[in-house]
Order: structure tokens, then sequence, then C-alpha cells
């Protein structure tokens, strides 16, 4: 049971139901003149299945690649409490990733579009990014940040490659991308943001949302309709941003652990995000369905919290020997 609850753990399995709700908001989007979904069923589950993987794999090779730091400064994680080895970590994550190629390639087999399968290369590519973020990015500030906000986009795209609406592509990389700045900020973490960084997290994005926009218009995508979409997002970002500024200036915490609540907050807000587009569209089912999905995320994160109280953590040694070496 130990071993299963680690397991759940390294790859955040609750929140991975964040990325599972992102590929299924572009499937379950239906715009005039878009064909309607295919086997809904069998996609929703193939798009669901990749995802979660995928996030399971980017979230254990993530603890796999920290896990000397984390004996120090998160002694509490599985891989640094000894209750899973780096062994069975590593054939953890590989078989992730090998179950999210899988299923990205049987939702392409089963969407049969096109005779390139698009849903495995937006996979594959999205592995990618999480791999350069995970071994270089994360050490780059700005870089590290910029490449967050992609592979939600790109986890997002999965679902729907052939979708002429890129809304819920680009919410998703402004939503993790506001996030990731200021929980980073939060939480100082190294290294430290720069000016050449806050420009880069200006352009960057700018150009970003302007080249999907240029796409969507080539498409003949920008519509009313469109428009309307974009009435729900902007209805939960201000909220959600309102307390998060609400957040930052509260002082009764320090600021790591405002920063973690924050970045907690923004990927259940991602739930509020993709139902509130498929609301504005008038598919109310569809919205309780991520809305439902939300709330079993929700759930299944405070049960792990509850059960992994009184867990052993990594012994003091790790920091004894680590301060020794500073010296």
């Amino acid at each position: 049971m130990r071993s299963i609850i680690a397991g759940l753990q390294l790859t955040r399995a609750a929140l991975a139901l964040t990325a599972v709700a992102d590929v299924w908001v572009l499937m379950l989007l239906h715009m005039p003149g878009e064909p309607p979904l295919q086997h809904p069923i069998w996609q929703l589950a193939a798009g669901g299945l990749a995802a979660l993987f995928l996030y399971g794999f980017g979230m254990s090779l993530n603890d796999l690649l920290d896990a000397r730091r984390d004996r120090v400064f998160a002694p509490w994680r599985p891989l640094p409490s000894g209750r899973i080895t780096i062994a069975s970590a590593t054939i953890l994550c590989l078989l992730l990733l090998l179950l999210g190629i899988f299923f990205a390639g049987v939702l392409g087999a089963i969407q049969n579009q096109s005779v390139i399968p698009w849903p495995l290369l937006v996979a594959f590519f999205t592995a990618m990014l999480v791999v350069f973020y995970n071994g270089v990015g994360k050490y780059l500030g700005s870089i590290g940040l910029l490449t967050l906000g992609l592979i939600r986009a790109c986890n997002c795209l999965m679902g729907n490659v052939h979708a002429h609406n890129l809304l819920p592509s680009m919410v998703l990389f402004g939503q993790v991308l506001l996030v990731s700045v200021i929980s980073y900020r939060l939480e100082s973490k190294r290294p430290r943001l720069k000016r050449i960084d806050y420009a880069l997290l200006v352009l960057l994005p700018m150009i970003f949302l302007a080249l999907m926009t240029g796409l969507m218009a080539w498409w003949h995508a920008i519509t009313a309709r469109w428009l309307l979409l974009a009435v729900g997002p902007i209805t939960v970002g201000i909220a959600f941003f309102s307390w998060v500024a609400w957040q930052t200036v509260q002082h009764r915490k320090e600021p790591r652990k405002r920063g973690e609540k924050i970045i907690r907050a923004g990927l259940f807000a991602l739930f509020a995000y993709d139902a509130s587009m498929l609301a504005a569209n008038a598919q109310f089912f569809s919205a309780l369905l991520i809305i439902g999905l939300g709330g079993i995320s929700v759930a299944f994160f405070a049960l792990m919290r509850a059960m992994s109280r009184g867990l052993p953590v990594g012994k003091l040694r790790y920091r004894m020997r680590a301060q020794s070496q500073a010296r």
C-alpha cells in the first residue's frame, strides 16, 4: 500500500486530471462547420489516458532529476524518503512515457482523419518539451516558464489537432505562464529573473498569441461565437487573479507557502477555464463533465494528502551530509 501511495505521489496523479480536462475541452468544444466527434467515448478515453500518462511521466522525471536536491530541501517526497527506489521510479517513468505515446497513437487511429498521425506527433513534441524543461529549461529562468506554458498548450492540441478554434490552447498557455511567474517570484526560485527575462516574458507570449490569432483569422475562425466563448475564461481569469492579488499581499504565511498555494489553485482553476468555454458555447452537459472531473481531482488530492500524513521522511543524515560538503 505504501508503494502505491508513493507512486501516486511521484506522478502527482490527482493533478494529472487537469491535463485530461485540457485535452477533453478541445475534443468536446463543437464549433459551426466542424464535424461531430466520432466515437466520443473511445476518443475521450484514449485522449484522457494519453494526457494522464504524459503528465505522470513529466512529474516522475522531475523528481528523478531532482532526487539529490530533494534529499536536502524536500525529504518528505517519495524518492528521498525511501518509499520508492530510484530503479522503480525510472521504470515507472519510462513506462508512463511509452503508455502516453501509445494512447496518443490510438487516438490518432480512432480519429482516422489523416494519413499523418497528428495526435502521436503532438504527444511526442509535448514529451520533448517536458524533457527539455526538466533537464535544462527550469534552470534558464524565463525560458523554463515559457516552456511550461507551451507544454500545456501542446497537450491541449493533442485532443483535436484539426480544430480551428485555438482559444482553449491560448487560454491555458496564458494561465499557466502567469501563475508560474507569480509563484516563481514568491518562492524566490533560482536563477533570479532579470530584466531580459521579463522582456522575454512579455515579448514572446505576445508573438505566440499573435501567431495563434493570425492562424484563426486565416481559417476564418474568429466569429461572433468565438468572441462569446472568450467571455467565460475572461470572467474566470478576473475572479482567479483577484484572489491571487489578495494572496500576494497576505503576510500570515511565508512567501514560499503562498507561492505553492497559488500554483496548486492555478492548476485546479484550469477546470473552471475549460468548463466556462463549454458553458459559453451552450454545451452544459460537457461543462458539467469537466466540473465533475475537477471535483474528483480535488477530492483525490485531499485524500492523498490525508493518506501521506505520518509517512516517513528522508533521514537527517542527508541534510547533515550536504551541510558538511558545503563547508
